[in-house]
């Protein structure tokens, strides 16, 4: 190329970095201080044709910076960051990404994301291996309200979970930690705890007596161990809460309380398909009266028995009921007084569950006619909320049946 033509060749590049400079120069200005649009001028003024090679490093270096300047960042597919920008297809949109799995933006700390630690697929995840306080995700509130959290979960649907907790290994799915209040420190866990125990919930606290796995004193201890408590030889704290499988039972649950803690502990169950449940003291209330119309009048004899519903309350004169469900559906035994009166003769009358065959215990006895006597007691219903009364020994007698309470 001769000289003439290389140097018409450098001039029409001259000028076109001139001009680049310039709508570079006028971009900058719109957004900048007058302090900076000043030297903004200055600096393209002394742009010339001998000074065209720093022109061109000039706009070299405006260019970058340009680039640089706050605006969101995009990135062509298959490209880790996507910011500002919808990916087309399947790569997620990540910071320091590395592993494979499906989640929709990773924010890490430490190595490349340890992929096989996660199968669940998410919009947002956070990730960590640094030694001090590894949290992969924290959320924190110093606003004094109710209301205020650091990180909040919502469903809105039925199958949905705001907050869901897993654990892998011998990690925690879930923990509540608090250095408020009167308690050293307190934690609590869902899924598994640090010694690799299953637990469903765990609250720990390391003030008071007793010692838990940790060391402190068990809140609450939800296991699900699938064993009668009763029976283990591992140690428990005072506190432990368990869900066990009752022997012989594989659909059944009972919930045990630990009063005492050692190997195994004092244990004592709460509840479960062999109890009562618990205990509803209620406004005495008359659920029969063998003296009046109805529902089944007439002496009870030696010999026979007697059905009745207690599931009513019933007028004390005409049998009419005049409270429905005062053992309400569900209830699985009464609390009663029974009376007998106008009796003939001596006997006794057994109190027994409205679907048993025969009863072999006493509930109230008499020795004489005339008598009227009253005892108190409990007794377990059937499936309908009756009782059967049984008549023994050798008379008969009215009787009346009051209501105290119910469990259920």
């Amino acid at each position: 190329m001769s000289d003439a033509k290389e140097l018409e060749s450098l001039r029409r590049e001259v000028a076109e970095l001139r001009e680049r400079v310039a709508q570079l120069s006028a971009s900058t200005r719109q957004s900048s201080p007058p302090a900076h649009r000043e030297a903004d001028a200055a600096a393209e003024a002394s742009v010339s044709r001998r000074n065209w090679v720093r022109a061109a490093a000039g706009a070299a270096v405006v260019g970058t910076a340009a680039a640089l300047a706050p605006r969101p960042a995009a990135a062509v597919d298959p490209n880790d960051v996507v910011l500002g920008a919808v990916n087309t297809t399947t790569q997620p949109t990540t910071i320091n990404f590395t592993g494979n799995e499906d989640i929709g933006f990773l924010a890490q700390s430490g190595t490349e994301f340890f992929a096989t630690a996660s199968s669940v697929d998410a919009a947002l995840a956070g990730w960590t291996s640094r030694t001090q306080h590894p949290v992969g995700v924290y959320g924190f509130t110093n606003v004094n309200s109710s209301n205020a959290a650091g990180v909040v979960g919502t469903s809105d649907l039925n199958a949905g979970a705001g907050i869901r907790a897993e654990h892998r290994r011998s990690g925690v799915g879930l923990r509540a930690t608090s250095v408020s209040g009167t308690a050293v420190s307190t934690q609590g866990a869902i899924g598994v705890d640090s010694s690799g125990n299953v637990v469903g919930l765990q609250g720990r606290s390391t003030s008071g007596l007793g010692a838990d796995m940790a060391g402190g004193q068990a809140a609450m201890l939800l296991s699900g161990s699938g064993t009668d408590p009763t029976t283990r030889t591992n140690a428990h704290a005072a506190g432990e809460v368990d869900v066990a499988v009752p022997p012989g039972s594989t659909t059944e649950r009972e919930l045990w309380f630990c009063a005492d803690g050692g190997s195994p502990g004092v244990w004592r169950k709460l509840a479960g398909a062999g109890t009562a449940g618990a205990f509803h003291p209620a406004a005495p209330g008359r659920a029969y009266d063998s003296r009046v119309l109805v529902p089944n009048p007439g002496m009870l004899a030696t010999g026979v028995d007697r059905t009745v519903s207690v599931a009513d309350g019933r007028d004390a004169d005409t049998g009419e009921i005049t409270l429905a469900d005062l053992v309400p559906e569900g209830a699985t035994a009464i609390a009663f007084n029974l009376t007998i009166t106008e009796t003939v003769g001596a006997g006794f009358l057994s109190l027994a569950p409205g679907d048993s065959t025969e009863s072999s215990a006493s509930t109230i006895n008499w020795g004489g006619p005339g008598v009227t006597v009253a005892n108190a007691g409990i007794v377990k219903l059937d499936d309908a909320r009756q009782v059967k009364v049984f008549a023994g020994g050798a008379g008969s007698t009215h009787f009346l049946l009051d209501i105290t309470g119910y469990f259920l």
